[in-house]
């Protein structure tokens, strides 16, 4: 039977992590390449193979009577994959008639070997082209924790015992309770039962071994180096090409986590201001957002990895950087929206209780906030690879009027902004003025969120639109601008293209109170001589009222028509 053809139009550029090409020479295309390439594609993130293009793009079309046959296509992949991948195949028509295999294949929700036992996975090179590679036994783990299978931190690892746990660390784990306000029923609980509420030791037929988290947490640091060799952190600070400070801070987590804030501190920088009457300070970094990132980097680590959390201060930022990539299913794109979804289950939970870690598992807002909230740009996880994650905060003066502003707010609507508003506020801060298709682009947030932030900060006069309809645009209200003496940005900002230039004019006077020839050649981009007839032009209308003398003259709105 003729296979049934639908046409295709809209073919991808290139390879990427998920869209795969395979050539289909006139020697014919092998079947094990196609089925290495299913075993790679859905041990990663899943994805769709094209047969009969060419790695540049160009279309030869299939050629092998197996992959002209979807069917048959689809069944040859599953009788050849263990555990079977049931793979979805259409045959296409693409440029001049010539026929594609479209293969979608899932993604998988364990590990897939090809029939005769290979293991494969499709991953991004450094300069960002795909391959496809074998998965190693050491690997598989990582794999299984990455897509949820499996919770590396809640095993019990050979050749330890209890002993492994040490008492001091226990005694600084109570500290953290009450320092961070954790769940206080621990605090009351004996050693071992508090050891078995948290998840830090298991019962075994030997008695109570530690799991992974319980040596990264309570662990002596001899028998950390023994059982999880690699897994502590390293602190540097660098100038240039100077090398001020390198230092190796090793497990446990806790002690980790107190040296690291501990140099953080030092060498934060703030500026205090006053709103209010009351003297507010003003990092170089958010020390909440620092200490959320780092919680991150110690609980979604990748610990069969044998490689250490790197904490760097620069000239231009501070980048925090923890081994293994995304887990699956979150993306650059998703960062913001994804469910929360951690690599290390139990280590998570442990942070959670103690108060480390946000509860709700939505750490990221705290870290975007952290940047956002004093008006500089969002943390940078662009640099992230699939054998890392890296997070870069750039170094930057703070935007006091902004932060003063979003105070003002707060004390408006009575609660703390949501990070989502920040974004929107944010992108208007630095784009100066945006369609709502801009802001969601400039967010990377979807649209049906965004869309009731924007209708709320615009009815609560943080932001304002330009014009109406589908063409409408925004920009931050006058109240930034005013505070900072900005009213003829805000003015320009705020024309549009059936504004008059007497209109403008007038808004400007609306806003400041009075205007000068000079303040009219500044707003609209014109010599003096032409300010000097638009403002006469207003005058003789009874709009304006002159005062002074010559080019010394300032303009005023009349309260009502004057005589000229």
């Amino acid at each position: 039977m003729k296979p049934n053809v639908s046409s295709i139009s809209d073919l991808p550029a290139k390879e990427s992590l998920t869209i795969e090409f395979k050539s289909d020479p006139k020697s014919g295309l092998p079947d094990r390449v196609v089925v290495e390439a299913v075993v790679g594609m859905t041990n990663a993130e899943g994805g769709t193979i094209y047969i009969g293009i060419n790695d540049d793009g160009s279309v030869c079309g299939v050629r092998t009577a197996r992959w002209l046959d979807p069917v048959l296509a689809a069944a040859y992949i599953a009788s050849h994959t263990i555990p079977p991948v049931a793979v979805t195949a259409v045959l296409a028509k693409a440029v001049n008639d010539l026929p594609v295999l479209v293969i979608e294949v899932p993604k998988s929700i364990g590990i897939v070997a090809t029939h005769d036992g290979k293991v494969l996975k499709r991953r991004l090179k450094i300069d960002k082209t795909p391959e496809t590679s074998p998965l190693y036994p050491q690997e598989f783990l990582s794999r299984l924790s990455e897509i949820g299978r499996c919770d590396y931190s809640a095993m019990v690892l050979p050749n330890s015992s209890y002993e492994d746990l040490d008492d001091s660390e226990r005694k600084r784990l109570r500290e953290f309770i009450q320092k961070y306000q954790g769940e206080r029923a621990l605090s009351e609980l004996e050693d071992e039962d508090l050891d078995k509420a948290l998840g830090l030791v298991r019962e075994t037929a030997s008695g109570l071994v530690p799991t992974v988290a319980g040596l990264i947490v309570i662990g002596k640091k001899n028998s950390i180096k023994r059982l999880l060799p690699g897994a502590g952190a390293v602190f540097q600070h660098l100038s240039g090409t100077d090398v001020l400070a390198n230092e190796d801070i090793e497990l446990p987590v806790l002690s980790s986590f107190e040296s690291l804030l501990d140099r953080f501190n030092a060498r934060n920088a703030q500026t205090e201001i006053t709103q209010d009457l009351v003297r507010i300070a003003i990092p170089t970094f958010s020390e909440q957002a620092f200490r959320e990132a780092l919680v991150n980097a110690f609980c979604h680590r990748d610990y069969t990895i044998l490689n250490r959390i790197s904490v760097r201060f620069m000239d231009d930022g501070l980048e925090i950087t923890s081994p293994g990539g995304f887990v699956s299913g979150v993306t650059l794109e998703n960062l913001m929206t994804v469910e929360p979804h951690p690599r290390n289950a139990l280590l998570a939970d442990i942070f959670k209780r103690l108060g480390l870690a946000e509860r709700t598992g939505r750490g990221i807002d705290r870290i975007f906030e952290g940047s956002l909230i004093y008006g500089r740009p969002c943390p940078d996880y662009s640099e992230s690879s699939s054998e890392s994650v890296r997070v870069i905060f750039p170094k930057c003066e703070a935007d006091i009027e902004f932060f003063k502003l979003i105070l003002q707010y707060q004390k408006q609507i009575n609660k703390r902004i949501s990070v989502r508003s920040l974004m929107i506020l944010g992108s208007l801060l630095f784009s100066k003025r945006l369609s709502f298709e801009g802001i969601v682009k400039a967010t990377q947030l979807p649209a049906y969120r965004l869309k009731r932030h924007v209708e709320t900060l615009v009815e609560d006069g943080l932001l304002e639109t330009t014009s109406s309809g589908e063409n409408r645009e925004f920009i931050l209200s006058s109240r930034f601008y005013k505070v900072q003496g900005r009213e003829i940005e805000h003015v320009r900002l705020s024309r549009n293209e059936l504004m008059q230039n007497e209109e403008l004019v007038m808004k400007l006077i609306q806003e400041r109170g009075t205007v000068s020839r000079g303040d009219v050649m500044q707003l609209l981009g014109i010599n003096g001589q032409s300010a000097y007839r638009i403002l006469r032009k207003l005058t003789q209308a009874g709009r304006l009222l002159r005062e002074g003398d010559k080019r010394s003259s300032i303009y005023r709105a009349c309260a009502k028509p004057c005589t000229p």
